[in-house]
């Protein structure tokens, strides 16, 4: 199995979204787990709330306030998700962008976006420069997203050349300049 994608973003190009009406954003709250393991389910693996707080939750790279939400105000459910990843003492002064999910009946609204910029940009509050993130050739609406932001493809991860499958991808999503 060849070695998912690398992005990269240095956090000060990062473009800010707008927020699509009806959308509001918040940061983490106790008793979220429940809401983000639905995101999580069919998006991205499947989860329980045990194995969100074991494998997530409960990690030294997990900050609360640095997890964020798309809410419907309508209804006032939790719609999408992202959060920052990062070492407390990493030398090199990056974090990662985290579980972005968007609950499939909200997608086309750019709240992945929004999502993934809040972590862009609590990253840049904390001191951070750079943003990376892993993906897959197949999540073609997250890469068009993560494009759109100013992230940039790394074209060699663990010495594969990854750069015929970034021109694939380019090419499919239309960015292919």
């Amino acid at each position: 199995m060849p070695e998912q994608l690398l992005m990269t973003i240095q956090v000060e190009k990062a473009v800010r979204p707008e927020l699509a009406e009806g959308y509001s954003l918040r940061s983490y709250r106790k008793g979220d787990e429940k809401h983000w393991v639905r995101l999580m389910n069919g998006n991205i693996g499947e989860w329980d709330e045990e194995k969100a707080r074991k494998e997530l939750f409960s990690k030294p790279e997990f900050n609360p306030k640095a997890m964020f939400f798309a809410i419907e105000r309508a209804t006032k459910t939790l719609v999408g998700t992202a959060c920052l990843w990062s070492k407390p003492d990493d030398p090199l002064g990056l974090g990662w962008l985290h579980m972005v999910a968007v609950d499939n009946t909200h997608r086309g609204k750019h709240l992945g976006e929004v999502v993934s910029y809040a972590v862009v940009d609590a990253a840049r509050k904390k001191g951070l420069k750079e943003v990376r993130l892993n993906t897959d050739d197949w999540r073609a609406g997250a890469v068009k997203t993560y494009l759109r932001m100013g992230f940039e493809p790394v074209l060699n991860v663990k010495g594969e050349d990854h750069t015929a499958r970034w021109e694939a991808l380019r090419k499919q999503l239309g960015f292919d300049k």
